[in-house]
C-alpha cells in the first residue's frame, strides 16, 4: 500500500528567501512562513496560535520565488512533508520541512481606492511545454 504525503499551507514569509545552488547547479530556495490560527478556548477567550514552517523550493520555481518574494508576502504552498535528520553534539536532531511542488503567490491588498499592480514575471520562450504555462478553467 502506498502512503499519502500531501500538505498545503498558507501564510506569510517571515524572512526574505535564501537561494543556494547544489554542486550540480540545481537551485534550492529556502523560505519560512508563519501560519496564524485563532480559536475560542475553554474559558471563552480567543487564543492566537502561530505555526512556523520551513520550505524548500527546487529548480526554476525556486529561482522565481527568490526573485519575486519578500518578507511579509502571502503565499500558499502545495507539497510534501520531509524530515531532515542529523547529529549535533552527540544528540540526534530532526526537523520537518515542506518540500514545495507548487507555490501560489497571494494577491496583495491595494490601498483603498487603488488597484493592486505588481510586475509579472517575464516568460521566456522554451522548446518544451512547461506544465505551469497552462491556464485551464477548472473551477476547483
Amino acid at each position: 500500500m502506498d502512503n499519502l504525503n500531501v500538505l498545503m499551507m498558507e501564510g506569510r514569509l517571515t524572512r526574505d528567501p535564501e537561494l543556494k545552488y547544489t554542486n550540480s547547479g540545481t537551485a534550492i530556495c529556502k523560505l519560512s512562513i508563519a501560519c496564524n490560527r485563532s480559536y475560542k478556548g475553554s474559558d471563552g477567550q480567543y487564543v492566537k496560535e502561530v505555526t512556523y514552517m520551513e520550505i524548500e523550493v527546487w529548480g526554476k520555481q525556486g529561482e522565481n520565488a527568490n526573485q519575486y518574494l519578500t518578507k511579509g508576502r502571502g503565499i500558499r504552498v502545495h507539497g510534501m512533508l520531509k524530515q531532515d535528520r542529523w547529529e549535533q553534539d552527540g544528540q540526534q536532531r530532526s526537523k520537518h520541512i515542506l518540500k514545495a511542488d507548487r507555490i501560489d503567490y497571494m494577491a496583495e491588498a491595494a490601498p483603498e481606492g487603488e488597484q493592486a499592480q505588481r510586475p509579472r514575471p517575464q516568460k521566456q520562450a522554451t522548446a518544451a511545454a512547461d506544465p505551469d504555462d497552462f491556464n485551464d478553467d477548472i473551477p476547483f
